[in-house]
């Protein structure tokens, strides 16, 4: 039995900068940044997920007007041990609140467990983007 994990949207900002209510994590450790510029092909969430292991982001969000909440290189998702899962803020400005409680910020970082159901906030109080962290069975 394998574990596939999920970034699900609970928000409509989230939702639009998933392209849709959640996505899977195809692989960990999963980088999550802000995407500065938006190109022709940005409407398509596969656009968002890059695939290229060199990139600093396994998924880019858009964030358009004059107010970011986001960093470039925001916040992971890894696996420790091959059974905890953690996310790890990358030395964000605003920092990521994790069930409530405000990992790193100010450039810090910081790392929290993350269990199945956790609510993540990348950018603080405030930010529209708001995820739950899904872990789910899989029989195959």
């Amino acid at each position: 039995m394998c574990e596939e994990k999920y970034l699900k949207a609970l928000t409509p900002a989230s939702r639009k900068a998933l392209g849709q209510n959640e996505v899977q994590l195809p692989a960990l450790p999963f980088r999550v940044g802000r995407q500065d510029r938006k190109f022709p092909d940005m409407e398509m969430v596969d656009s968002l997920l890059n695939h290229d292991k060199t990139a600093k982001n396994d998924f880019s969000i858009l964030e358009e007007g004059k107010r970011k909440f986001l960093s470039r290189e925001h916040f992971l998702i890894e696996m420790r041990e091959g059974k905890a899962y953690v996310l790890v803020d990358r030395g964000s400005a605003l920092g990521t609140l994790v069930e409530g409680k405000l990992i790193g910020g100010e450039k810090k970082g910081g790392e929290a467990l993350l269990n199945d159901g956790a609510v993540i906030i990348p950018g603080g109080q405030g930010s529209p983007y708001v995820f739950r962290f899904e872990v789910r069975k899989n029989d195959s």
